[in-house]
């Protein structure tokens, strides 16, 4: 006798496994083949009540409609949802489509290194720390970012006015009358740099107490990368007077000598930058950028490293040390420095 489980068994079988209700599997269950020493049987017949084929039926209805019940009290019951970790007080879930501001006024505490051809008279230029405090007559610094999802608004400005002054004076005593020979240079510089750059997230991850976890001190304790692309715009100008004074007696001459020279470029630029959070209020991050090459300067190039502190959610300490390396030729003109020194400033959120 052929196997009828071949055909109508799985027909049923297949048809079963479409809507589910407790009609379609008990009868199913009913019909199923059962095979004995002497054959197949069907129906719930007394052979099959004699045989233990309705004792082993009972059982599987009873087991499916205790598996079946068990679903539906699963699909019924609601899973106990897990209290969301304590959030600090600084702490802030980010929304991706949600724009988030942050400006940064900032002092950069400069020493500059370098020198500046003006009108094809080389010059040093090498100022420390304080030479710099004493000359700085105004100055402006401020970063600016506007995020929104994975990008990223990047605009830094900067704006100097530096005024130096150095005398001298040299006294021949041979000579009737003596001569005094008294020499000043001032020089009155201004500098400006304003970059806008737009850029891409390109990794992030959570920072839990394995990498790729959520933290559960603070949600939002992430790891991200980003890469960045845009221009920056320089302008130096050079205003130096020199001034040199011959006495002799009641004879007195004077010379003065005026270089005035000024450039301005654009340089495109493409950088990265990483945001580590290391704690709830503490995060750090370090950037680098290379500028020029293909236009403006021969070749400029950026690094930093900054620490922030956030005393709340909406405001903030900064602190870090940035390096600019500027060499830039045009002509008569050529501009080969580097500014180097710690930055100190404010965060304002909002």
């Amino acid at each position: 006798m052929g196997n009828p489980i071949s055909g109508w068994y799985y027909r049923r079988l297949w048809s079963f496994w479409g809507p589910l209700t407790w009609r379609r599997f008990i009868k199913l269950i009913w019909k199923t083949p059962i095979r004995f020493h002497n054959g197949w049987h069907t129906g719930f017949t007394n052979e099959l009540i004699k045989r233990g084929g309705a004792k082993m039926r009972i059982f599987l209805l009873v087991f499916a409609g205790l598996l079946l019940s068990s679903f539906a009290l699963a699909q019924g019951k609601e899973e106990p949802k897990e209290e969301p970790p304590p959030m600090a007080e600084t702490a802030e879930i980010e929304d991706e489509d949600k724009w988030y501001f942050t400006w940064t006024p900032y002092s950069h505490l400069l020493e500059i290194d370098g020198n500046a051809t003006l009108d094809g008279l080389k010059t040093p230029v090498e100022m420390d720390f304080d030479d710099v405090n004493d000359a700085v007559d105004t100055s402006f610094t401020s970063h600016f970012t506007a995020r929104k999802g994975p990008w990223i608004v990047i605009s830094d400005i900067s704006y100097a006015v530096l005024d130096e002054l150095d005398e001298s004076e040299l006294t021949f005593s041979t000579g009737t009358p003596p001569i005094t020979l008294k020499g000043s240079i001032n020089t009155e510089s201004t500098e400006a740099l304003v970059m806008l750059a737009l850029g891409y997230r390109i990794h992030e991850r959570d920072l839990g107490p394995r990498l790729g976890e959520k933290s559960r001190d603070w949600p939002n304790k992430k790891w991200r990368v980003y890469v960045y692309g845009g221009a920056r715009y320089y302008y130096e100008s050079f205003d130096t007077d020199v001034v040199l004074k011959a006495s002799a007696g009641p004879i007195e001459r004077e010379l003065k000598i005026s270089i005035d020279d000024s450039d301005h470029w654009i340089d495109p630029v493409i950088g990265i930058s990483s945001e580590f959070d290391l704690t709830d209020r503490l995060s750090w991050s370090a950037s680098g950028d290379i500028a020029g090459v293909v236009m403006g300067s021969d070749l400029t190039w950026s690094l930093g490293t900054v620490l922030e502190y956030r005393l709340s959610s909406n405001f903030g300490l900064y602190g870090g040390y940035r390096v600019l390396d500027i060499d830039y030729e045009n002509g008569d003109f050529a501009y080969d420095v580097q500014y180097k020194g710690p930055l100190l400033g404010i965060m304002l959120r909002f």
